[in-house]
């Protein structure tokens, strides 16, 4: 039986990430700051639908939710002050990349706030709606994380092969 052969020639997760409030905004730009690349990040922009845009873009466009679930492979929510996390928006976001099998994950990067009423009630709703949910003190760890999940930094020109499914 013959292999067939892939339709990329080395794996790399296409990530979006969802800031999580004013705190999210922040550590996803460190993470950009940090040398982050190939992941897109996105934004509320109405009802049902989000702005997008490259980790280091300024432009964004605007799309509805299910279609850009559909186009990613992980969806990663990031944040550090619980009482901001957007409960409806995490919803909304989570239902959306259920139906479309993505992988949902968060990274708390020195989580405040917790013990808060409306950062309590944050933090269960991540962990009933995401598949895995990381703390960490730092960015640095959380940057490494997501560059990890997406499949690793690519050289120029480089790319490692994937192997076939199939055997000769």
């Amino acid at each position: 039986m013959t292999g067939t052969s892939p339709h990329r020639l080395s794996y790399q997760a296409r990530i979006l990430l969802v800031p999580l409030g004013p705190s999210g905004d922040r550590l996803v730009a460190e993470m950009a700051s940090a040398g982050l690349t190939d992941v897109r990040v996105v934004a509320a922009a109405g009802e049902g639908s989000v702005r997008v845009r490259g980790i280091d873009a300024h432009g964004s466009t605007t799309q509805t939710i299910d279609d850009l679930v559909v186009d990613s492979d992980m969806i990663i929510l990031v944040g550090s002050d619980l009482p901001e996390v957007p409960l409806a928006f995490v919803s909304v976001i989570a239902d959306a990349a259920r139906k479309s099998g993505n992988l949902l994950a968060g990274v708390l990067v020195d989580q405040k706030g917790w013990e808060s009423p409306q950062g309590a009630k944050a933090l269960a709703l991540l962990r009933t709606e995401l598949d895995m949910l990381v703390s960490v003190n730092q960015v640095a760890p959380a940057t490494g994380f997501v560059d990890v999940l997406k499949g690793g930094r690519r050289e120029e020109g480089h790319c490692a092969p994937v192997a076939s499914a199939g055997r000769d």
